[in-house]
């Protein structure tokens, strides 16, 4: 997959532009233009049938005026030709919740733990403390071709081709804004034919807040840029130009996805499942990546310098078998009577072991068989009182004196819960 790179120039005549926006922003002063420290970069991903669409969010902060608002511009690099890009303006964003698997299924099996640990009466504390720790064509200036504009809710869009960078950048003049030399030399290895840029800009505020604001409004428009794509990649060596000390670069895209050795020093990858909420036509955008109702999606997130960013992020399909094993089983219909039937007898197989290891516990003479034993173990079924009873039954039918019994079940109960915490602590390793 190819993807896109988003940049924000943002002409407000403060440093602190009124903008809620993903990408490299500049502001104007009386010395001109410079790029401001960004502290986050979005995207929401969405791959079918060979294609890409990654949707950007255009969402203004409450206090922003006609004034600042109409001189912010966000360009986006898109490494695709303008004649295979599609572009369009849409009414919201998507919003996406959900849980890990792995974690998921692991808390459910911990919550089966103790729940056996809950019949052992003061075991249960101790287990219970130790889990709360854990397209036409317009001529524009020499060697800038725009293919398509559109407008809608006061959003202007275009989606142009440049030669070079230099054509770029009188395109940007001609449009009232003197990018920084930084940023367009981040910009340069996406001119030329086989790459293209969508500049989208404030044009109308008030129809924007129409759109967006009110009873009836949305909390933000969206940008939706679809082209061909392949294997996934975010370019990350562009953001390098930027000041400051941290970014936060999240990368959202449906399905399960992994990244491709070697992935950038730092980067976090979850996957999750869940649901991906987004209004009608945004889910027609998206396609069929949002059509299944176990919604499976992957964050990337990688939080550094921006001098550090040296290599840019590749991902493909997949996710670690563990994951997927867990993904399938948390989605499917059976999973509640499946997981609950494994815990009854991981628990009735626990009991019996502990009654076999608690033998000792009664005289050689009167000891009962392993079988035996392992039968009085199931008596755990009534919990720790019904072992008790069991254990006294069991010691006066062999000629025990009654204390002989109270100790088995003692030791029963203690072998009991450190079976317990072992099986907690392997599960908390697994997850």
């Amino acid at each position: 997959m190819r993807t896109l790179w988003l940049f924000a120039a943002g002409l407000a005549g403060l440093i602190a532009a009124p903008v809620l926006a993903d990408g490299i922003p500049a502001y104007y002063d009386t010395t001109g233009w410079h790029i401001l420290p960004e502290q986050a970069q979005h995207a929401f991903i969405g791959l079918r049938d060979g294609r890409e669409t990654m949707l950007l969010q255009v969402a203004l902060a409450p206090d922003a005026t006609p004034a600042t608002a109409a001189r912010l511009v966000w360009i986006t690099p898109v490494p695709a030709p303008a004649s295979e890009v599609e572009v369009e303006i849409l009414r919201g964003f998507p919003l996406a919740h959900g849980v890990e698997p792995r974690a998921f299924l692991v808390s459910r099996v911990q919550s089966m733990i103790g729940a056996m640990a809950a019949t052992q009466i003061y075991p249960a504390f101790f287990l219970f403390f130790l889990a709360s720790g854990l397209k036409h064509a317009a001529p524009g200036p020499p060697g800038v071709v725009i293919h398509q504009h559109i407008r809608r809710d006061g959003v202007d869009l275009e989606l142009l081709g440049a030669d070079s960078a230099g054509a770029l950048e009188i395109h940007l003049r001609e449009m009232g804004v003197d990018f920084p030399a930084a940023g367009l030399g981040s910009l340069a290895p996406y001119t030329g034919s086989s790459a293209c840029f969508v500049v989208f800009w404030i044009a109308d505020l008030t129809a924007y807040r129409a759109a967006t604001g009110g009873r009836d409004g949305i909390e933000a428009l969206g940008v939706a840029i679809d082209f061909p794509a392949g294997t996934g990649f975010y370019p990350l060596v562009a953001s390098a130009a930027l000041p400051g000390e941290e970014l936060s670069v999240i990368v959202t895209v449906a399905g399960f996805w992994e990244a491709v050795d070697p992935p950038p020093a730092g980067l976090s990858v979850a996957h999750y499942v869940g649901s991906i909420e987004a209004p009608p036509e945004v889910r027609q955008a998206l396609g069929d990546v949002l059509a299944r109702g176990d919604q499976r999606y992957t964050r990337f997130v990688l939080r550094t310098a921006p001098r550090n960013l040296t290599a840019d992020l590749g991902f493909r399909p997949g996710a670690p078998a563990a994951t997927r094993v867990a993904a399938g089983w948390m989605t499917n219909p059976a999973f509640g009577p499946v997981l609950w039937s494994i815990a009854i007898a991981v628990f009735a197989l626990l009991s019996m072991l502990a009654a076999v290891a608690a033998r000792p516990a009664l005289p050689p003479g009167a000891r009962p068989r392993t079988g035996v034993a392992a039968l009085m173990g199931l008596s755990n079924f009534a919990t720790l009182a019904g072992v008790l009873v069991v254990s006294i039954l069991a010691a006066r039918r062999l000629g025990a004196p009654t204390h002989r019994g109270v100790r088995f079940a003692l030791f029963f109960t203690a072998i009991f819960c450190l079976l317990l915490i072992g099986l907690y602590l392997l599960t908390s390793a697994l997850s």
